[in-house]
């Protein structure tokens, strides 16, 4: 096969042109900073690129959730840590009403004293976080979950637990119920040994005050346990943040790799194509002119 001038023009044009409209393209990666800008650039790129948004969305909304919780729990925690400060002054109170020198009218002073902390207790059974309130079960609005009638103190939420997606398949149990801080069937009724050790006071009935001192310890333990167990859980909302935080910090470097330009790359290959690219004018440059001189000889 003879391979004429026409031909190798015609090749060298081609190489050229190619060479042009690389060059073009790694301007455009280098202007825009991104090597992907419709699907046909890279079908295969653009999915995956696209399953990782979907992964970092989730995760976003997973720490929207994890911020939730977070301050539900410290809510929480910071009603029952003040709940137990309260017992830790009834104590005092009641050691000081137990005291054989006691008279009459300064029992009655006490008593009143613990009548103000049953309020200030139920205040905190009451309290909301965003306009829920935190210990009434699932029934976060409308009632509130404790009301007071005389020495009656009545719990009106539920025992019902509230869950949070905090990551793939992981659910968290968030919140603790008015039944568990404050009237456990198993434990400590708080209000009950609030209740009875004011009306010891009021009947001046000394071995009751005495009796109350230790239900009031084993109450005062009964919320710093549950404040750990609510500390327990901070502390797995604070480690899974940390992992999510972690994985969206890869899942951008993912996207980059896959949709960003490397400038550093794109400069160093257009310099290579410009090269060609003017090697390449200058050999069809010389055919042209050989082809020229052959014509007229």
């Amino acid at each position: 096969m003879r391979i004429t001038n026409k031909m190798i023009s015609s090749s060298l044009l081609s190489s050229v042109t190619q060479t042009r409209i690389r060059m073009a393209d790694l301007q455009l990666d280098m202007a825009t900073t991104k090597k992907l800008r419709k699907p046909s650039d890279d079908p295969s790129g653009i999915q995956q690129a696209e399953r990782f948004k979907t992964i970092q969305s989730r995760n976003e909304q997973y720490k929207r959730n994890i911020s939730q919780i977070s301050g539900w729990i410290t809510t929480s925690s910071a009603a029952i840590d003040s709940a137990a400060d309260i017992l830790v002054e009834a104590k005092e109170i009641a050691i000081r009403g137990s005291s054989g020198t006691m008279d009459d009218q300064t029992r009655e002073i006490l008593a009143n004293n613990i009548d103000h902390l049953i309020d200030s207790l139920i205040d905190l059974g009451n309290k909301n976080y965003n306009g829920r309130f935190i210990f009434g079960g699932t029934l976060t609005t409308g009632t509130a979950p404790f009301s007071r009638n005389g020495d009656q103190i009545d719990y009106n939420g539920n025992g019902g637990t509230i869950r949070g997606k905090i990551g793939f398949e992981m659910n968290i149990v968030y919140n603790k119920t008015g039944a568990e801080v404050f009237k456990s069937a198993s434990g400590v009724d708080v209000f009950n040994t609030m209740v009875a050790l004011k009306q010891a006071l009021e009947q001046n009935d000394i071995t009751a005050i005495e009796n109350s001192i230790q239900n009031l310890d084993d109450a005062h333990s009964q919320l710093l346990s549950l404040s750990s167990e609510l500390g327990i859980v901070q502390n797995r909302l604070g480690l899974t943040e940390e992992i999510i935080q972690s994985e969206n910090i890869n899942l951008t470097k993912f996207i980059s790799d896959i949709e960003d330009t490397d400038l550093l790359q794109a400069v160093v290959e257009f310099q290579s194509a410009e090269t060609a690219y003017n090697a390449g004018l200058r050999v069809m440059a010389r055919l042209v002119q050989t082809s020229l001189v052959d014509f007229i000889s």
